[in-house]
């Protein structure tokens, strides 16, 4: 295996790595779009994003790590990856909680902005989702993340005529053929994990919007 090759499948995940893809998400809506969270100046715009990644990043991984010291009595890099399947489970299930209850929050005190609270929502059925196969198989996370990207694009392309979401969704598919293609390169896993895993977040996100 390239080493060269390998730090930059290592990297692509770590850049796109599934807690920070709403961040992604919502900087996409925040910078692609206009009107469909309201008109924010630029530093509404960084406020909001900042916000965003405080709470769907830095809070859930705080948490999973308190989660796995006190679950191990130890934290190290390995741990943070998960390698098997079943250890899972409990740290996505803990995310998903914390999606939950930030889409619950928004949607009760931010109604004119509705379409966060949806979006949260539907991150996290995608990684309740994501908790639940993995009890009984390795799908992939980073797949489910990045395919819930692509959904959400296309959804608001198609819901909202928002021209500049179109490049949005060119990058995301690209993006989305080099993270999956990075994931079986590293063999952290097969065609069919990573495949099935794309259209689990697509389908969920797509679903949740309309629907909603």
């Amino acid at each position: 295996m390239n080493i060269a090759l390998k730090s930059c499948c290592k990297i692509v995940a770590i850049i796109l790595h599934p807690l920070l893809i709403p961040t992604i998400i919502f900087a996409v809506v925040v910078y692609f779009t206009t009107g469909i969270i309201g008109n924010l100046n630029d530093n509404q715009k960084n406020t909001f994003i900042l916000l965003i990644f405080v709470s769907t990043f830095l809070v859930p991984l705080m948490v999973v790590i308190l989660q796995l010291l006190f679950k191990n009595n130890e934290i190290s890099w390995k741990s943070l990856i998960i390698e098997n399947n079943k250890d899972r489970v409990e740290p996505f299930l803990i995310v998903s909680i914390i999606y939950g209850i930030l889409a619950f929050y928004t949607w009760q005190n931010w109604r004119s902005n509705e379409i966060i609270a949806i979006v949260l929502g539907a991150i996290s059925a995608s990684i309740f989702l994501t908790a639940i196969i993995s009890k009984f198989w390795k799908i992939s996370a980073h797949s489910v993340g990045i395919g819930g990207l692509c959904g959400i694009c296309m959804v608001l392309n198609v819901q909202y005529l928002q021209p500049r979401l179109f490049v949005a969704i060119i990058i995301a598919i690209l993006f989305s053929g080099i993270l999956l293609s990075s994931r079986i390169y590293l063999q952290a896993h097969t065609l069919a994990q990573v495949y099935l895993g794309w259209l689990l977040g697509v389908s969920v996100c797509v679903s949740s919007i309309v629907f909603l």
